[in-house]
């Protein structure tokens, strides 16, 4: 009420007496929707100027779904405008916003959503804002890859050209259908910002924001354009991005003619590998054809990336056997056919090694099931298991070992999630440096049934498997 009084004496516009939607966040029930609407009246006493809510109408950044709510707990009744705030991280139905498309999307699914709220409670039209934003992008959704910030790689210039881009397309879904907009981050100099990202400091690992660069005045300008109607303005945010696209487009072509050669590289290491390669090569042609450079480039740049699954050892962990069987014998056989269950049914393991990894391929009577399977090690050789590895078709990792009592997966002490795949065979590595670098491993195999809470197949007998480690 204190800042209703001074707005009123300041000769304030707009006020908006609820500063932050966050109270909705933290009590997520239905009586704190009402509670706005409550101090309405009592705000109307003091302030005679024009009043909107600070609130996110999109249910899901609203988070109305762990409450059980629905998009029917928004009440503008005797508010002067439907006003919302616009994050964009998801959509309305709660699907992350990637892509220039999916941002699209949003907005017009946003707006009418806003224009129909608006005709209910017979307002004087919709506010976007006091809060819009760009997409916030956490680390899987940079993992992912994002149009506009790629995959967390990009550069200053791309990213103030992603956002320039992101700004001109609200506008051209929402300029003349609303009545007024409220920039969070629209200055230049303003801080680029990605959230949730696993950052490491003192020894200690957390989710945090980072900065991965700031803007220039390309944002700005698009702003200036709609909002003084300025040509000159637009020309200027036009003439930004054209300036940044002419780089881009150069950067662009050299990443596929890099790509290009990784795939001739890549090509003798694994035929699969250069297929899948070269289907992200000719999306990268299409997009470069069409004049999406930054989507170009990220794509030819995914291509380059995949020459560091080439490794000494020759093998690509793809879930297939082909380069196992080209290059080594197997380390030990099992009978096929002692289990029931040809998915649990194991047939032979693999195993090598390169400088820095430890592979292993496990391979079934038929294609592995879902279950997985269990290895122990013993990597000082000293007769004891150090190291346990579980591996099913959701996740692998090593952890210390958990014989003889075998605990509950909640109690395993795990040391690093690895890289696997389950295709037609079972296939992961290991860091040679989170074993301890051993001279000579010692294992267990065994394949695990869930149904059963048990070990369902024991490779060789469960007799000790030993591999020298080369190098």
């Amino acid at each position: 009420m204190e800042w209703a009084e001074i707005c009123e004496n300041e000769g304030v516009e707009i006020f908006s007496p609820v500063a932050s939607g966050q109270l909705y966040l933290l009590l997520l029930n239905e009586e704190a929707f009402k509670w706005a609407n409550e101090l309405l009246p009592e705000v109307r006493k003091v302030y005679s100027g024009l009043l909107v809510q600070k609130i996110d109408l999109n249910p899901w950044t609203q988070q109305l779904h762990h409450a059980g709510l629905t998009k029917e707990v928004y009440d503008f009744e005797g508010w002067d405008y439907v006003s919302t705030d616009v994050f964009g991280s998801c959509d309305m139905n709660g699907e992350l916003v990637r892509m220039y498309d999916d941002w699209r999307n949003y907005i017009r699914d946003l707006l009418n959503f806003s224009l129909s709220l608006n005709e209910k409670y017979k307002a004087k039209g919709v506010i976007f804002g006091p809060e819009i934003m760009v997409p916030e992008s956490s680390q899987s959704t940079l993992m992912a890859g994002t149009d506009f910030w790629g995959h967390g790689e990009l550069s200053e210039e791309e990213l103030e050209a992603g956002k320039i881009k992101l700004f001109k397309i609200l506008f051209e879904e929402t300029y003349g259908k609303v009545k007024g907009y409220s920039f969070w981050s629209w200055m230049p100099g303003f801080e680029i910002t990605y959230f949730e990202v696993e950052v490491e400091r003192g020894g200690q690992k957390y989710k945090d924001r980072i900065v991965p660069g700031y803007q220039g005045e390309g944002p700005l300008n698009v702003i200036k354009c709609y909002y003084l109607e300025d040509c000159y303005y637009r020309n200027k945010a036009e003439e930004d991005l054209a300036k940044f696209m002419r780089t881009f487009k150069d950067d662009a072509l050299q990443a596929i003619e890099d790509a290009k050669g990784v795939i001739n590289q890549i090509r003798d290491f694994s035929q699969l590998l250069a297929e899948e390669a070269e289907d992200i090569l000719s999306k990268a042609e299409e997009a470069y054809k069409s004049g999406d450079y930054l989507i170009a480039k990220r794509l030819a740049h995914e291509v380059c990336d995949m020459r560091n699954e080439i490794n000494p050892a020759g093998i690509f962990i793809d879930g297939f056997a082909d380069d196992w069987v080209r290059r080594y014998e197997p380390l030990a056989v099992d009978d096929v056919g002692d289990v029931s269950n040809e998915e649990d049914d194991l047939k032979s393991v693999y195993v090598t090694n390169d400088e820095n990894f430890l592979y292993l391929m496990i391979e079934y009577a038929g294609e592995p099931g879902p279950d997985g399977v269990v290895i122990f090690l013993d990597a000082d050789m000293d007769g004891l298991f150090d190291h346990h590895i579980r591996i099913c078709s959701s996740e692998a990792f090593l952890a210390k070992a958990i014989q003889p009592s075998y605990p509950p997966p909640s109690e395993w002490e795990r040391v690093a999630s690895l890289k696997y795949a389950y295709g037609q065979v079972v296939e992961l590595k290991v860091q040679l440096d989170v074993m301890g670098r051993p001279n000579a491993v010692k294992m267990q195999i065994a394949s695990w049934s869930e149904e059963m809470q048990d070990i369902s197949d024991r490779m060789a007998d469960f007799s000790l498997i030993t591999y020298d480690v080369k190098g």
